[in-house]
């Protein structure tokens, strides 16, 4: 019952793709759903796995998980250099491409590591694991929204499998968990946190923000930002 709470997190991540895939507008929902995921990953970042990494570090020590942060940074830098759909200035399509695989590296780390948070909650305290669960959820909505409009141009199969791979991601992290929870200590998951925290980084500055810059809609970049800040917002009460 346990792995199938983190099972159902995945059908968050697919209602966010629903709703770009349902949408007429398709354009401007693409431009939207950038400026969604830069709000709901800079709450994320500030509000969530930030305070969850001071926890893990203290005195003396916060320069190892600042070490794991950089190599955050660095890990998807070197990933840019190798994925080579970067396009032209003027390739709108290739870049969303680009985009959308980045940030798909990134959410599906950041979505194991939140499936092996609820996954041992929920053995705690089912009902924790619910509420929980469901806060997860909400702020997967918009990253389903980013994976599934950036990539909506790339090749069929590679589209499928990144975005299965998105959805089965917290599902992944509770059988990580369920596998080997023995063997997890708050350091192997500080450096997950760091991780993950460094890649995030990464995407919205030299990924969401400059597509923003260039996108000259201001009211679409601000009307999202600000929704996607409210919806981690909101799931934040569950937590």
């Amino acid at each position: 019952m346990t792995l199938l709470l983190t099972f159902v997190l995945g059908l968050f991540f697919l209602a966010g793709i629903y709703i770009i895939k349902l949408a007429k507008n398709r354009e401007l929902l693409e431009q939207l759903s950038i400026a969604v995921a830069f709000g709901a990953m800079s709450v994320l970042a500030a509000f969530d796995l930030l305070p969850e990494l001071m926890e893990f570090c203290s005195g003396e020590e916060f320069y190892i998980p600042l070490i794991f942060v950089i190599g955050g940074v660095a890990l998807l830098k070197i990933l840019d250099v190798f994925i080579p759909d970067h396009g032209s200035p003027g390739d709108s399509a290739r870049e969303m491409i680009h985009i959308g695989l980045i940030s798909a590296f990134a959410i599906i780390l950041h979505n194991i590591i939140e499936g092996m948070a609820v996954y041992g909650i929920a053995l705690q305290s089912f009902r924790q694991g619910v509420t929980l669960a469901f806060g997860v959820g909400l702020h997967n909505i918009p990253m389903g929204m980013l994976i599934y409009s950036t990539l909506r141009n790339e090749d069929r199969l590679k589209r499928h499998l990144v975005l299965a791979m998105s959805i089965g991601s917290t599902f992944a992290g509770g059988v990580i968990m369920a596998l080997l929870e023995e063997y997890m200590n708050t350091f192997v998951v500080g450096v997950l946190i760091s991780i993950t925290l460094g890649m995030i980084i990464y995407i919205l500055v030299f990924e969401l923000l400059s597509h923003m810059i260039r996108s000259g809609n201001r009211r679409i970049c601000i009307s999202g930002v600000l929704a996607g800040m409210a919806v981690v917002f909101v799931s934040m009460f569950f937590e």
